[in-house]
């Protein structure tokens, strides 16, 4: 029998997400290190997802060598649903048989889960609007405008008072 509830989110991204349950962190969480290197025998279009999200993820700290296997999951679903999408756009959503009937293409049902794997994929990795409203992520050193630090320390000694 599986284990019960909701399985437990890494600390990282609870102190992203502002860890709203207020709870202790685990703390003994592993903290991998490294950036993965693109598979190579992912299709080109999976190839070129991979360009475009792994820099951004890495860079948020929300990517390690040991997440290469699922971001490879997630760049084929969307290789997947882009060329049934493609199918689907040239030559329509229907096709009609031998014998007269309408029939749905394939390639929609392909799409349609495609999409679906992508999605619980890409929410794995903060790559939804929802999954990423959830996080808080701290700008870097460079990003901080000196008036909105003075801005942030009079916010704090307010509160404490």
């Amino acid at each position: 029998m599986g284990k019960r509830g909701p399985a437990p989110k890494p600390d990282r991204i609870r102190v992203l997400e502002g860890n709203p349950s207020k709870r202790p962190l685990r703390g003994d969480s592993p903290r991998p290190k490294g950036i993965p290197t693109c598979p190579s025998w992912l299709s080109p279009e999976a190839k070129q997802e991979w360009r475009r999200v792994a820099p951004e993820l890495a860079r948020l700290g929300l990517l390690t060598r040991l997440d290469r296997t699922a971001l490879a999951c997630y760049c084929t679903c969307y290789s997947w649903w882009r060329s049934a999408q493609e199918t689907i756009c040239s030559q329509g959503a229907l096709y009609v048989t031998s014998k007269g009937q309408l029939r749905t293409r394939p390639e929609v049902e392909i799409a349609k889960q495609a999409a679906e794997s992508m999605r619980d994929f890409a929410a794995e990795f903060g790559l939804t609007p929802t999954s990423r409203s959830r996080l808080l992520i701290p700008p870097s050193e460079e990003e901080i405008d000196p008036i909105e630090e003075m801005l942030r320390e009079s916010e704090k000694r307010r509160r404490q008072k």
